[in-house]
């Protein structure tokens, strides 16, 4: 996962946990897989990155992988290990006795299997069944979770000492809301189910809008526009593709939406969307992890008509639309500080290496 690249959701998680563990700890990172050696943020970077390769050039096996490793290993002494997705639990079997290891464990899997299975996406991801998940968690001495109710699947066999509760953190930004709403918009990577969310809301939903609204925009940011290419000349909707900033993003529409149907985990671009103060309409599964907030700092739609209501009332009435944004902000700082998302990480790590 060339996490130095910030950019899906997935990467800017890893480079925030690199960017705090650096303050805390010496960190070494291990890459396994390709990537671009080039690309790497190097030492006049605000992370210096530690970074050993195991094989930049060519994707190994799990036995090629595990053989270098070992070897990097030889002479070397490491307090603890984390390791980044469950599919990688193989390391377990390289590093030496002594050495607590964490697992980053993202998503549940199963849960998300059942998910892409729902929606006729079966076989096109990594999966695994409940019991061989459990199991496999149970080998690490400690789990991150982004959220409480993905930890909730681990309790029914791990012991509740080993689960760590670590959100995503953000900097918080407070927008300049426009009394008009011109421009909606969406942010996503070429994971399914962002491809499936746009497809259903320019499907179901954006006719309706475009009737009532006839001067709206939907502008769809990032490498999803490769999807979906069958929607160039849909009206009113802009394919921008991927940019470099998320702050002009930010600037340039006034609502986001996000109309996700299936996936497992906090939706990263959700709470990136209540940090900046952005009138969000997610779905039920979207809102994973910030039930808290539903219907204050964020709006909850199921269906087109759903969409089309909240879509109407945030559009229409721009103090309600403040309101939403303030509430976003409130729970972002009290929430998705660093300091409080890795609390429970600190701790630990702290206490393994005094």
């Amino acid at each position: 996962m060339p996490f130095w690249n910030k950019s899906p959701g997935n990467q800017c998680r890893i480079w925030e946990i690199v960017e705090y563990l650096h303050t805390i700890s010496e960190l070494t990172i291990v890459y396994a897989g390709v990537a671009n050696i080039k690309s790497v943020p190097n030492s006049d970077s605000s992370t210096a990155l530690n970074l050993f390769f195991l094989n930049s050039e060519e994707i190994l096996s799990a036995r090629q992988y595990g053989e270098i490793f070992e070897k990097f290993l030889q002479g070397k002494t490491f307090d603890i290990w984390i390791i980044e997705y469950i599919h990688n639990a193989y390391f377990l079997t390289y590093l030496p006795e002594g050495v607590q290891a964490i697992l980053d464990a993202h998503d549940i899997i199963s849960e998300r299997s059942k998910g892409f299975r729902k929606y006729n996406y079966e076989e096109s991801i990594f999966e695994l069944d409940e019991e061989t998940e459990l199991e496999i968690l149970d080998m690490f001495d400690y789990v991150i979770f982004l959220t409480e109710n993905d930890s909730l699947f681990a309790r029914k066999r791990i012991d509740e000492k080993k689960i760590l509760i670590c959100p995503h953190p953000v900097n918080v930004k407070k927008p300049k809301l426009r009394k008009k709403v011109r421009n909606i918009g969406f942010i996503g990577s070429e994971y399914i189910p962002n491809v499936d969310a746009v497809e259903y809301f320019i499907t179901n939903c954006w006719p309706l809008l475009i009737k009532k609204y006839p001067d709206l925009t939907f502008t769809i940011y990032g490498n999803v526009v490769k999807k979906i290419q069958k929607f160039l000349n849909t009206q009113n909707i802009v394919l921008s593709g991927f940019v470099e900033s998320l702050d002009m993003v930010y600037s340039n529409i006034d609502i986001l939406v996000n109309p996700v149907r299936f996936g497992s985990g906090l939706k990263i671009k959700n709470v990136e969307a209540l940090a900046n103060g952005l009138p969000l309409i997610t779905s039920l599964h979207g809102a994973s992890g910030l039930e808290r907030i539903m219907n204050m700092g964020f709006l909850i739609a199921e269906n087109s008509d759903e969409f089309l209501n909240c879509f109407s009332v945030l559009i229409e009435d721009f103090s309600f639309r403040k309101k939403i944004s303030d509430e976003a902000i409130l729970y972002a700082v009290d929430n998705f500080g660093h300091e409080k998302c890795f609390y429970e990480l600190k701790q630990l790590i702290c206490k393994g290496i005094n």
